[in-house]
């Protein structure tokens, strides 16, 4: 028999034996353990140890709603509702109250029957729950360890024991894990689309984020220790210096790109203070405001720029006028405006399209933003008008006139230099009207009308010319206003009707036609002649207005006289260039011999040279298409313009018109006799009728006759007549 002489362990023995066994375990197992697996293994330990249901470590989460983290476990907790294991518990849902002083181990009892929102966490209900709390330097609890037990759970001179010496290595554990993710918070924070920079205390750059590195150019390792002023140079007295006692500075401010490229920032500069109040870190946020820039600028451009042109606005040309007109009043200097309006543009644009009107208009704009210098100001206020201000011409108006005829000529010249494009040699002139600033009762607003007063005047007088404001135009202005809206009252009231002027073969007096010529009686008013409405009325589209009413009356009283028997061989009636080329001209005409009934050959239109002019090509498409119907056509004042002799040989043309200029000095000018021998043996070559205006002499009458002129009309047979006395006219001729 063996008999064991080792003396018997005491019960206290016995314990602390058990105590360093689990102490050796817990040493061994966390030794092997790197720092992401430390609280599991912990806690994967303890349930071994102990033979406890589930273990697990929670971290005091500083975040608002007082959440602590589960950040190392071994456990049965049930599933979260996206399926995924629940992350962390509320202060609510603990089975213990955080007091300020909480105890390092206590066992909790009863577990199951107190604290239903908290066993509803897990699979199996624990009865107890054995809690270690661990602190931080400053004795505040930074994480627990929640052991969970069925009825009978180790004592805590059991558990205590096992986890003291761990305590600190605990603690500490959690310290590094709190501070871990407070730094993955900062850093996620740092990281955004704010531009980011620390500098320490002596301002050399710290650190940079991926946003800053991406506006500024620069890699972080170009920045990292380099002075901040080194970067941004100035910002010493742009931004630090504003810093005193307030709690941060900002402001704007253009900044260099490593390209060189400067751009603007919007920047908020902030020092970082100490538990001493001593700065330790300056952080600046910085915004690219680039794009912003770029935005106002073109919100700007818009309001106050012409589109096409990149040109000054009306907008923007009437703010500086009325700065200008003041500063010229109260420096006593004078200024100018010069309003500009191109000639024969309407011809390119309606005959080339928009497109070619747009690049003529671009290049004009070009051609004047050479003639501008620093502090004028060239606009285009739409269509084909540019307006020049001159703040300061002179100090007298003498001086101011003959700098403004000087610019202006040079102007002119400029803009009707030949435009090459394509192929194409494109031609234009422009007109100019000048005022003068500023004078007795002018105001800002009168300058642009005065000016544009001006402009219409060169442009009905002398095109390519320059003229200058004077008080009788802005009269002539006013009366061509009321004239316009009296046309309108009177197309509305019937205050139009047609005289006719007979038209007679030389050779035998027989009545060939007459010329139908509007009169117009305003109410109230004596009867105006054509060319004291006409041109007005040629301004706008109250022309095309006038000219269809014209060709209904004229249908409709063609048709009357017919109906009572009496035949007119030929009505002549004067179309206008803008009725000619309007796009329903054919439409209209077909339309009113439709409603009349008339036979379109009785008609026969006369048009200008200046018909002609607008557009070759669509006046030769549209003659030839009228010409089918039957009706004829005239050169109305031939020789009187420009005459083009080739565009004769392919106009389908019946007659040409002697104009009353050429017939009115017979048989005292010989100049005027040789021009009309030349016309009458042109047109016997090319095979057409001559019908000559303002006959009033026998002698002019015998003139024409003996040299081959086939029609006449003037006050020698007879004056325009009105509708009643034409009838009875044509009656006594038949008759």
């Amino acid at each position: 028999m063996i008999i064991n002489t080792q003396p018997l362990l005491s019960l206290s023995q016995i314990h602390s034996q058990r105590i360093e066994y689990a102490q050796a375990q817990l040493a061994l197992s966390l030794a092997q353990q790197i720092k992401d697996d430390f609280f599991s293994q912990l806690c994967h330990q303890l349930v071994k140890l102990f033979s406890a249901q589930s273990a697990f470590v929670l971290l005091v989460d500083s975040r608002p709603g007082d959440n602590f983290r589960i950040v190392g476990s071994f456990e049965d907790l049930q599933s979260g509702q996206n399926g995924n294991s629940f992350s962390s518990f509320r202060r609510d849902e603990l089975p213990f109250q955080i007091s300020s002083h909480p105890a390092p181990f206590s066992i909790i009892r009863d577990v199951d029957k107190l604290y239903p929102n908290y066993i509803k966490r897990f699979k199996t209900i624990p009865q107890t729950v054995a809690v270690s709390t661990f602190f931080d330097d400053e004795y505040q609890a930074i994480g627990f360890l929640l052991c969970h037990f069925p009825a009978n759970p180790p004592t805590l001179s059991e558990l205590s024991p096992v986890l003291q010496p761990f305590v600190g290595r605990i603690s500490a554990e959690l310290k590094r894990y709190y501070d871990e993710l407070v730094l993955r918070l900062a850093a996620v924070a740092f990281e955004t689309n704010d531009c980011l920079v620390v500098t320490d205390a002596k301002r050399r750059v710290q650190r940079v984020n991926q946003a800053f590195c991406q506006m500024i150019g620069y890699r972080s390792d170009e920045l990292i220790d380099k002075p901040i002023e080194q970067l941004f140079p100035g910002i010493e007295d742009e931004l630090f210096s504003q810093l005193n006692d307030k709690e941060f500075a900002q402001g704007e401010y253009l900044r260099r790109h490593k390209d060189g490229l400067l751009y603007p920032h919007w920047e908020t500069l902030k020092p970082v203070i100490d538990e001493q109040g001593v700065i330790t870190y300056y952080l600046i946020r910085c915004t690219d405001l680039s794009s912003q820039r770029r935005t106002e600028q073109k919100i700007y451009n818009l309001a106050y720029h012409d589109e096409l042109t990149g040109l000054a606005n009306r907008r923007k040309l009437l703010i500086e006028l009325k700065k200008s007109h003041q500063n010229a009043a109260l420096l006593g200097q004078l200024g100018a405006l010069m309003f500009i309006d191109l000639d024969r543009f309407k011809n390119i644009n309606d005959s080339l399209g928009h497109e070619a009107g747009d690049w003529i208009l671009q290049q004009v704009a070009g051609r004047l933003k050479d003639i501008v210098r620093q502090g004028d100001l060239l606009a285009r206020l739409g269509g084909d008008e540019f307006v020049l201000l001159f703040p300061y011409l002179g100090d007298s108006i003498e001086q101011v006139q003959s700098q403004a005829k000087f610019i202006g000529q040079r102007l002119i010249a400029d803009i009707s230099r030949p435009y090459l494009r394509g192929t194409q040699k494109l031609h234009l002139g422009a007109s100019v009207g000048v005022s003068v600033f500023p004078l007795v009762s002018q105001t800002p607003e009168d300058l642009l009308r005065q000016a544009d007063t001006a402009m219409y005047r060169a442009k009905s007088e002398a095109r390519q010319s320059i003229i200058f404001y004077e008080q009788s135009m802005q009269q002539q202005a006013d009366r061509r206003l009321r004239i316009h809206n009296a046309i309108k009252d009177g197309l509305t009231r019937q205050e139009f009707e047609l005289y006719y002027q007979p038209q007679h073969m030389l050779e035998t007096n027989e009545l060939m036609g007459a010329e139908a010529l509007l009169r117009w009686t305003p109410q109230g008013q004596r009867m105006m002649m054509p060319d004291e409405f006409i041109p007005i009325a040629e301004e706008s589209e109250l022309i095309v207005e006038l000219g269809r009413w014209v060709l209904q009356e004229s249908c409709r009283t063609l048709v009357q006289w017919l109906d009572q028997g009496l035949r007119l061989p030929e009505l002549s009636l004067n179309v206008s260039a803008k009725q000619f080329h309007d796009p329903e001209f054919i439409s209209f005409m077909l339309q009113t011999l439709q409603e009349t009934g008339l036979d379109p050959a009785y008609l026969n239109f006369e048009i200008t040279e200046s018909v002609v002019l607008n557009d070759f090509e669509d006046t030769i498409r549209i003659m030839t298409e009228l010409k089918s119907l039957g009706i004829s056509f005239s050169i109305d004042d031939f020789g009187a313009g420009y005459s083009s002799l080739s565009y004769l040989k392919r106009l389908p043309i019946d007659e040409l018109k002697i104009d009353r200029s050429f017939v009115s000095d017979i048989p005292r000018d010989r100049s005027d006799m040789a021009i009309i021998e030349a016309v009458l043996d042109l047109a016997q070559h090319l095979g057409f009728t001559v019908t000559a205006e303002g006959v009033e002499t026998p002698q002019q009458k015998e003139f024409l006759r003996r040299r081959g002129c086939q029609f006449y009309q003037g006050f020698l047979v007879s004056k325009p007549l009105p509708k009643d006395v034409m009838t009875r006219y044509i009656q006594k001729q038949v008759g």
